[in-house]
């Protein structure tokens, strides 16, 4: 199994740094939903007035990281969709080899749904778990 990863395993590692980065992209959000209420709102470090350009300033930071907590999210999943569609591309076309290297006499005791079969759907569920 890890011969058919082999060849894919920086975008293998690309999806887990982009799937991190945005976990702790979005465990970073409360932080500066907490500065907006307690010193943008509330004024608790400034006796009780509020700082507008504080909200709107960390509102805008808040966007930009929200922004490339996104960009993190959707590379991952290309990262790992480009991975696993590959993967399962290499699968195919060594079962399809073997088949096509089979005798008459393997190929009847299988049968053709069979062959189908083991090429098109187990290969997804393998290439699914992986």
């Amino acid at each position: 199994m890890l011969h058919y990863i082999k060849p894919y395993r920086h975008y293998a590692v690309l999806t887990i740094v982009f799937m991190v980065s945005e976990v702790l992209i979005d465990l970073y959000q409360p932080r500066l939903m907490e500065v907006i209420v307690n010193e943008g709102v509330l004024g608790l470090h400034h006796g009780g007035v509020p700082d507008l350009s504080l909200v709107m300033q960390t509102g805008l930071w808040m966007a930009l990281i929200v922004a490339i907590g996104g960009v993190c999210g959707v590379m991952g999943g290309v990262c790992v969709n480009f991975c696993a569609q590959n993967f399962g591309n290499d699968i195919r076309k060594d079962c399809f080899r073997r088949i096509l290297q089979l005798s008459m006499e393997q190929i009847d005791a299988f049968r053709t749904g069979s062959l189908i079969t083991r090429i098109t759907s187990d290969t997804t569920q393998v290439q699914t778990m992986v």
